[in-house]
């Protein structure tokens, strides 16, 4: 029998700290949408986690999503807080056996998690590389320097999403502003 000693098994455990100092900028695009400057922005970790930051032409978050271990947060400015999971779907083809397309979608919760937001807000505060004044956006909006009311104003029911409709929802917020 193969005994497992102490010395040789470490168990790997979710650090949001380390996640977040870890997170390195690794993408990022300007979208023109409408007249409107977007600016997206990625950050990565090999810790399993992501950033992802999608900023109006005054630098104002519109929307922010943290991605951990399978669990999301995001906040956007038309739907405030919420928090789901991300399931991953194999779709094979009808005229090949052997084809098979994964896709995934994100299946978010009735109401915001408070534990998958306290690791979120955890990763962000330990973000080396963001700027102090975005990084208090984020903070702001994912409730940890204010009072939560994003999450209590979201009482939608589960969905599936697959979400273009995002963009085109953020552009009648912006054509409204204007």
């Amino acid at each position: 029998m193969n005994k497992v000693l102490p010395s040789q098994f470490t168990p790997t455990f979710f650090e949001p700290s380390r996640a977040g100092k870890s997170l390195k900028e690794v993408g990022v695009d300007y979208l023109k949408v409408e007249s409107k400057n977007i600016t997206s922005r990625w950050f990565h970790s090999n810790h399993d986690v992501d950033l992802f930051l999608w900023l109006d032409e005054h630098s104002q978050v519109i929307k922010q999503q943290v991605s951990f271990c399978g669990q999301i947060v995001e906040w956007n400015v038309l739907d405030g807080l919420k928090t789901g999971v991300v399931i991953e779907e194999e779709m094979s083809y009808k005229d090949s056996e052997n084809k098979i397309d994964q896709s995934e979608i994100i299946r978010f919760d009735q109401k915001p998690q408070k534990q998958a937001i306290h690791l979120a807000v955890e990763v962000i505060e330990n973000v080396e590389l963001l700027e102090e004044f975005i990084k208090n956006h984020l903070l702001v909006n994912f409730g940890s320097k204010s009072v939560m009311l994003n999450a209590r104003k979201s009482k939608k029911t589960p969905s599936l999403v697959a979400s273009p409709s995002i963009w085109s929802r953020i552009l009648t917020y912006f054509s409204k502003k204007s």
